[in-house]
């Protein structure tokens, strides 16, 4: 539970001030670039007069090029290249992020589907869902469908609708006989909204006028999303900006920010400061920014904030203190990002705030700002402005507190420009934020629990339910056990041959039910179970696959619509998970991936160190830092930024650096290396398939200690090249189980380049094994399994034993044959001893 105090209006109106300060007190070459008609409408004359003649008139919302300022006239250029005057009063100055922005984007962005999709039967209908950030408006939109359909169709009654948010916009006809088509279509600007936006693609198919079969084959159109395209024009809607914004302003859909710059002070030396602030503060604000991307990759970008350069004089003279202060002047022009964090204590801020700024500083304190750059009367960058999120505190214990604030708040609540933290109550301080996204073992969970209420399909054709199960990393439950689905669902009458419920978990079909009752049927508790041995640590998809045919009708062209049938399934309904261990096998790229794995845990707090070879890889850090918090749903909350190889990680760690940075003693125990000199493990060399096991009982690693399994290495002197390599193996430096992931490439810029490919979602899916070497595509990657494995986890023996016994069923009918020949034994001794007993007597 936090408590914090807001100002709602005192941070707009001392923004509002400062900006018309500086308005009035910027001189004749300090000039915004960009102004927008403010009134009802503006007149633009030839000259600084109101007298002067009318050129044109200009409506609320247009934007102009600021050129020159005579008194209260501003001189401007239209859109259209054309100078004139306009009056200051009609004009308001716009942000940077506020320019109109144009972009192309293919379909296939936003559907899992990336290549051809096929709609068949005489009705089929594809739903796309468009995200745009709720801090844009759209102006302009026109998607462009590439298509091909059957040449069996008939022209006059076989078309595609589209509808955009269920308003009708476009019926586009098929032609037999030119198959391959393309379409365009105009989205209005004013059925646009912010959140997800629905695209449905509808066809229609004939191929005869009498006895038509709804499923005859020649019944197809396909849609080329990837060829298919939306051409949007957008611009940032026209208020003042909030907390609340934060989400939106990183939205993964259309006008999210894809990289954002964190700046933080400078050493005495001018180099990084790599206090608390650095170390602790800054991680977690890069995952709180990454966390409102959702699902979408995010560039981070790290810089420390400049007091002076040598051409810093030169670009800021004549300027006021006020307007620098209002301004961003500690950014150079090539940190001209349009959103920035900027994270410190009061005492440091001093240089860049006013007091007015500073004063409301009271404790761990987070506020959102929009400025305006400043430019010369050429449109040259003086002082960069945009958006900036300020992270701060009295103290630097403080500003760790506002960091950590801003991975756990929800954006909704906080409606204000800024929030100062009074207190953070939580029950158990062991337990980390991710134990919250995840579910735990031996409990029940209803679907509506789990974001899939009550759901309801109708008309004949196929229909999914998706429920998704997010387990835990280290969920581990024996082999015997099973997870069991209680359901509550029911379907109408009228149902014919062919409806069916296919149950799905992870794409493996593992249950099915003849929706056969003809009067139709109501199932309360139906009990399914399904081994637990099918579920996978991290994310688990339950997919129900609801086919419903009509009954069927004897006569000629006889036929049932279908629009009767009906299904439905509760959100009552219930899974129940086997209680289960904590243990995870070691190293697994994949579950890392997923889940961010061992460095995220959901059952206890995890230290991390992520160790440097140099500042300059910061940005590489923190963007990989903030995909792993994506993956878990949850930020890494002990964490520790270094610089510097010196120091050994103690525990689970993150190693960035170049290969001639990396402490050679650091692979000694791995079948690699990665450091001046390559030791590589080549195919060629080694039997490298999963589950191998010989003889009776017998692990692998054992098999390649007695030479059973081939294994080789190859001993090298050369360069990585463009290649970007991760690798994960037990930490050398510790007798406790504990895993190191380094990330390396030839040099620093090509580190950071590689790592913004890795965190693309096409190829962090494939995130494999325990080495990982990579480009720039999802093609060229290669991933192998070289590290002998361990357990990470629960130390008890019993969980020890059932592990063992699990993973190996033969040492069971070994005990039970060792029991039976000691009750035999048994047995035998006493009979012997009480035969002789009675023939004593």
């Amino acid at each position: 539970m936090y408590r914090c105090i807001a100002d709602k209006g005192r941070g707009s109106r001392l923004l509002l001030t400062g900006l018309l300060v500086l308005a009035l007190l910027a001189p004749l070459n300090v000039l915004a670039s960009v102004w927008e008609v403010s009134a009802a409408t503006a007149n633009a004359r030839v000259s600084p007069a109101a007298d002067a003649a009318l050129v044109t008139q200009l409506e609320r919302g247009e934007q102009v090029q600021l050129l020159a300022r005579q008194g209260g006239w501003m001189q401007v250029q239209l859109a259209q290249g054309s100078r004139v005057w306009i009056h200051q009063s009609s004009l308001t100055e716009v942000a940077d992020a506020a320019v109109t922005q144009r972009e192309v984007l293919r379909l296939s962005n936003f559907s899992a589907a990336s290549g051809p999709v096929r709609l068949f039967g005489n009705t089929e209908k594809m739903e796309i869902f468009l995200p745009v950030s709720e801090t844009r408006e759209m102006l302009d939109a026109t998607l462009s469908l590439r298509m091909v359909n059957s040449i069996a169709l008939q022209a006059s009654r076989s078309f595609m609708v589209v509808r955009f948010n269920e308003t009708t916009l476009a019926q586009v006809p098929f032609n037999p006989n030119q198959p391959i088509s393309d379409a365009r279509v105009r989205l209005p600007a004013e059925l646009w909204r912010g959140g997800f936006n629905k695209l449905t693609l509808e066809v229609t198919q004939h191929y005869t006028d009498r006895c038509e079969d709804a499923t005859a084959p020649e019944l197809w159109t396909e849609l080329d999303l990837f060829h298919s395209r939306l051409e949007l024009t957008h611009r940032a809607v026209d208020r003042k900006l909030t907390l609340s914004d934060l989400s939106s302003l990183f939205s993964p859909g259309v006008g999210g920010y894809q990289q954002a710059l964190l700046v933080t002070a400078p050493s005495a030396e001018g180099g990084v400061n790599t206090g608390k602030i650095y170390s602790q503060a800054l991680p977690l604000a890069a995952q709180a920014l990454a966390l409102r991307r959702q699902y979408a990759s995010l560039e981070l970008q790290h810089r420390v904030w400049q007091a002076e350069w040598p051409e810093y004089e030169e670009r800021v003279a004549g300027m006021q203190n006020v307007q620098l202060m209002q301004a961003f002047p500690y950014l150079s022009e090539k940190d001209a990002a349009p959103f920035h964090v900027l994270l410190g204590t009061r005492d440091e801020l001093q240089a860049l705030l006013s007091e007015s700024e500073l004063s409301k500083i009271s404790g761990p304190h987070l506020q959102l700002q929009e400025v305006a750059a400043i430019r010369n009367a050429r449109g040259e960058l003086l002082v960069p402005g945009g958006i900036r999120l300020l992270v701060t505190g009295t103290t630097e214990t403080e500003v760790l507190d506002a960091a950590r604030l801003l991975t756990e708040m929800d954006d909704r609540l906080n409606p204000v420009p800024q929030i100062t933290l009074l207190g953070r109550e939580l029950n158990n301080e062991t337990l980390p934020v991710a134990s919250g996204q995840f579910l735990h073992p031996g409990r029940s969970y209803t679907f509506a629990a789990l974001g899939a209420g009550t759901t309801s399909f109708q008309n004949m054709g196929q229909n999914r339910l998706r429920v998704n199960l997010p387990l835990p990393a280290n969920y581990y439950a024996v082999e015997s056990d099973h997870v069991e689905l209680q359901l509550d669902f029911g379907y109408g009458a009228g149902m014919g041959p062919g409806a069916v419920m296919n149950v799905n978990l992870n794409g493996e079909y593992v249950h099915g039910l003849l929706l056969s009752e003809s009067n139709g049927a109501a199932f309360r508790g139906y009990r399914i179970r399904l081994p637990v041995r099918k579920l996978n640590p991290g994310l688990n998809t339950l997919d129900f696959d609801v086919t419903m045919r009509p009954e069927l009708v004897v006569g000629e062209c006889a036929g049932v619509p279908g629009t009767h049938l009906i299904f439905q399934m509760l959100g009552s309904s219930t899974v129940t998970l086997p209680k289960a261990g904590a243990v995870a096998v070691q190293p697994d790229l994949a579950l890392f991936g997923a889940t961010g794995f061992p460095y995220i845990s959901p059952t206890a707090k995890n230290p991390t160190e992520i160790l440097l070879a140099s500042e300059a890889l910061t940005a590489s850090a923190l963007t990989l830092v903030g995909r792993m918090a994506q993956s878990a749903q949850a930020p890494l909350e002990q964490l520790q930024l270094q610089v510097g190889m010196d120091q050994r990680p103690t525990g689970h760690a993150l190693v960035f650096a170049t290969p001639e940075m990396l402490p050679q003693d650091l692979f000694k125990e791995w079948n690699a290396s990665l450091g001046r000199t390559q030791v590589w493990p080549y195919r060629t060399l080694n039997d490298l398939r999963d589950g191998l096991q010989s003889g009776f009982g017998v692990s692998r690693a054992q098999a390649e200690t007695r030479g059973e399994v081939l294994r080789g290495r190859i001993h090298q002197q050369g360069q990585l090249g463009d290649l970007g390599v991760m690798a994960a193996f037990r930490n050398p430096y510790t007798s406790q189980a504990a895993t190191v992931t380094v990330v390396t490439a030839q040099t620093e810029a090509l580190l950071q380049q590689r790592v913004l490919n890795l965190v693309d979602s096409s190829l962090w899916s494939q995130l494999r094994g325990d080495l990982l070497i990579w480009r720039d595509t999802p093609e060229n990657i290669v991933s192998m399994q070289v590290a002998n494995r361990y357990e990470l986890g629960e130390r008890s023996t019993w969980m020890k034993l059932r592990m063992t016994l699990s993973h190996n069923p033969w040492f069971w009918l070994g005990g039970v044959l060792l029991i039976l020949v000691l009750v035999s034994w048994l047995a035998v001794r006493l009979l012997r001893q009480r035969k002789a007993a009675m023939e004593q007597y």
